[in-house]
């Protein structure tokens, strides 16, 4: 999450090894990173990232509207 803060990342999906550590932990380093997580297909309700996902961001850039969303084939719930 460090690094990803120092490259300036506006937003970022989980990937598989976001889970190694837990879901408990995954959720607390997010406090280092200083940008969106967006999952569209993950059901995070009851857990620690309930309201720490979006499924979707819109990023105003100049002139320009951007919006950017994740997903993973594997999700655990619902489509985007």
């Amino acid at each position: 999450m460090k690094a990803m803060a120092a490259m300036r990342y506006d937003a970022a999906i989980m990937g598989n090894h976001d889970f190694d550590a837990g879901l408990e932990n995954f959720s607390t380093q997010l406090q280092h990173g200083g940008f969106s997580i967006t999952m569209c297909n993950y059901n995070f309700s009851g857990t620690s990232m309930e309201f720490k996902n979006k499924p979707y961001k819109i990023f105003k850039k100049g002139k320009l509207k951007i919006g950017v969303t994740g997903g993973d084939r594997n999700g655990r719930a619902g489509a985007c």
